[in-house]
């Protein structure tokens, strides 16, 4: 081209690129950029127009056009070409507001969001010509906005389409430097403006890591997440809303705005809170308030709220005791201390009550059984200190169907009452931290890693450990072959369901397979537990059930059970271990409430907690066993018994061999019982043979 001087090559050129110029160099240093800007391919629809496949800039961000020809588009093509036909100004504004103003608007946000992903750029802007060239990050020390340019300064640059070269600058031929980070941080005040907040927390969290310490990016932080907040507020949704005006009052309490919005926030959520009863959250987001800004004026307005609502609870409380309605007068003393920490009256109310008439709530995991499930009755078990013959309580009912166990009796110290209420699975949690709940009875196995993590020692460990195994019905015609409840008893894979219902607790934490249908530590006997043979169960029950009914189909088991948690869980593992996938039999599962007639069901699951077994074993074998005992092999071993009331501890060896032996009984797992012990109660000791162990000591011991 006439005018323009060759570009340089060779040893001459690559002296230009190294060299600090002059007056005249320089100017053929600017030219040499402007020149290679101009090279620059410029993109129209899909295609390069005026470069070749090499010429390609890795800079530029070629968008790929409509495809017109494509047959889901032809009616839109058709009414853009309909309406750029019209001849009235209509015509044109729908035109632009259906297809230019959307895709300006969609391509901004794409282009902000491809700004962080793409490589880091500064932007170098030249006098003259004024040309713009994207450079790679200069190396600033610090990186800081460039408000004046020094004229002798000189600037090392290289550009993105040709990184290997460098150029040196002078600072009096440069018109402006635009650093990454500005056109990062003016990303970020768009997306803010138009709520696009994720877009902008993902450039916040580059520059995080790009650049931690440039001007202006903690105010960015700011202005984003306060936006957030009134976007939230805005809508009502107090809760999002709370949580970043949290973050913003740890970055800067200062930050306008803020305080009157976290103030109009906190209100609200705390009328919520206090309508539903979450009496903690309630003081806990005043509590952050007041500590961010505890000179507000909404402070106090806060404060008000809260000592009133708690005033009134002390009075219902006070009332509520002189009805003697005192499960309602502790639990409004409660709920007052939870709305203000600090004392509101002489002495504390609920300490009073407790002199006045102790009580103490339990919390229990599951209904009072009844019919013919005595047997496996838990209640009857941890009630069994209070309600023997000779016993200082008794058995009544609440108005609410809880069960309430009295002293009947004047002597004696520790509760003159305790009250069983059934606590629902969503609420144990906020019944138990608002002291509402002094104990929560029989904490299930695979809740016991998350309750010990979470509680620690409040977790204590009963002194005894169920024990559980199958009972076959001695009246089941085709069972009455001992081979076909050996079969059964190898049918199950007795640790897989162990590590299932424990939650994948290794060792003996809390449970472990057994072959014992008593405690280990009640018996000297030290039988293997049973092999798994699934196949050996397949052929046996097969080879039973045609014998029995003379049929070549699928065997069917009918198993009982109760209906607690750990029972349901476990029976329909047995269930998943039995059918093998319709290989094995056929198991039909029903509810001991439910039960049927004698001879219409084959196993039953027993859960027991052995307190007593010589006493229990008689209960579950004996002649007055809802499931129609004693079977005939063991029946001529309880009729040496010398007592109808319980076992010799010879006699309980000879009858569990016997009943193992001919599989009468198949013994399953043994696991560990837990309870939780409020901090509010002290006395209880730490390892109790049943809930109510050591009830004579038990003292109120609430601490503010």
């Amino acid at each position: 081209m006439a005018g323009r001087p060759a570009a340089p090559c060779g040893p001459r050129r690559r002296a230009t690129d190294r060299a600090t110029l002059g007056t005249s160099r320089l100017h053929w240093n600017r030219f040499s950029l402007c020149h290679l800007a101009r090279r620059r391919p410029r993109a129209v629809g899909s295609r390069h127009v005026g470069a070749s496949p090499r010429d390609r800039s890795p800079d530029v961000e070629v968008k790929g056009s409509a495809k017109v020809g494509n047959r889901e588009g032809e009616p839109v093509v058709r009414l853009l070409m309909f309406l750029a036909n019209r001849k009235s100004v209509a015509a044109w504004l729908g035109l632009w507001l259906f297809v230019a103003r959307p895709h300006a608007v969609a391509q901004d946000i794409a282009a902000r969001e491809e700004l962080i992903d793409g490589r880091p750029f500064d932007t170098l802007v030249l006098k003259d010509p004024p040309e713009e060239f994207r450079v790679e990050p200069l190396k600033l020390q610090p990186r800081k906005p460039i408000t004046e340019i020094a004229a002798d300064r000189v600037f090392e640059v290289h550009l993105l389409r040709f990184p290997d070269r460098t150029y040196r600058i002078r600072g009096d031929a440069i018109a402006r430097i635009v650093l990454f980070e500005e056109r990062v941080l003016e990303a970020i005040r768009q997306d803010t403006e138009e709520g696009n907040f994720e877009s902008a927390y993902r450039a916040l969290r580059f520059l995080d890591r790009f650049s931690p310490k440039f001007p202006g990016l903690k105010e960015a932080h700011l202005a984003t997440r306060f936006a957030e907040a009134r976007r939230w507020a805005e809508a009502r949704d107090w809760e999002h809303a709370w949580v970043v005006l949290l973050e913003i009052a740890k970055r800067d309490r200062g930050y306008a705005g803020a305080a009157a919005l976290m103030a109009t926030v906190a209100r609200q959520l705390i009328e919520r809170d206090l309508e539903r009863k979450q009496d903690r959250a309630a003081y806990a987001r005043f509590a952050a308030f007041a500590r961010y800004y505890p000179d507000h004026p909404a402070r106090e307005e806060m404060a008000s709220l809260l000592k009133s609502v708690a005033r009134s609870c002390l009075r219902e409380a006070e009332a509520a005791a002189e009805n003697e309605d005192w499960p309602r007068a502790f639990s409004l003393a409660r709920r007052a201390k939870r709305l203000w920490h600090e004392p509101l009256r002489e002495g504390d109310l609920e300490r009073e009550l407790w002199s006045r008439h102790p009580i103490v709530v339990v919390g229990v995991r599951q209904l009072v059984p009844s019919g013919p499930a005595e047997w496996g009755d838990w209640v009857a078990k941890r009630r069994a200190p209070l309600l023997a013959p000779q016993g200082p309580f008794r058995l009544d009912k609440t108005p609410e169907g809880w069960a309430r166990l009295y002293r009947s009796t004047a002597s004696g110290s520790g509760p003159v009452e305790a009250i069983e209420r059934v606590i629902e699975e969503d609420k144990w949690e906020q019944l138990w931290s608002d002291g509402d709940v002094a104990l929560v009875d029989r904490i299930w196995p695979w809740e016991v890693r998350a309750w010990r993590r979470k509680f620690g020692d409040r977790l204590h460990e009963y002194g005894r450990t169920s024990v559980h195994f199958l009972v076959v019905n001695p009246r089941a015609t085709w069972l009455q072959d001992p081979l076909a409840r050996r079969a059964i008893r190898d049918g199950i894979a007795r640790q897989r369901i162990v590590e299932e219902l424990t939650g994948g607790m290794e060792g003996d934490a809390v449970g472990w397979p057994s072959a014992l249908p008593i405690p280990r530590g009640m018996s000297e006997q030290r039988p293997v537990v049973p092999r798994y043979r699934p196949e050996v169960m397949v052929a046996g029950l097969r080879r039973a059930w045609r014998a029995a009914t003379g049929e070549e189909s699928r065997p069917k088991l009918t198993l009982v059970r109760t209906s607690d948690p750990l029972t349901v869980r476990a029976c329909e593992a047995l269930r998943r271990q039995w059918e093998l996938a319709g290989l094995g039999p056929q198991v039909i599962i029903r509810s001991l409430g439910s039960l049927p007639p004698s001879g219409e069901w084959d196993i039953a699951y027993v859960s027991w907690y052995g307190m007593e077994p010589k006493r229990d074993l008689l209960r579950i074998l004996g002649k007055n066993s809802p499931l129609g005992f004693p079977p005939a092999e063991i029946a001529s071993l309880l009729a040496e018994s010398s007592s109808d009331a319980e076992l010799s501890p010879s006699q309980v060896d000879r009858v569990v061999a016997a009943a193992t032996t001919t599989a009468v009984l198949i013994p399953l797992w043994e696991f560990r019982e837990f309870c939780l012990v409020h901090k509010n109660l002290a006395g209880a000791p730490q390892q109790p043979v049943s809930l109510y162990d050591g009830i004579e000591k038990w003292q109120y011991a609430s601490k503010r």
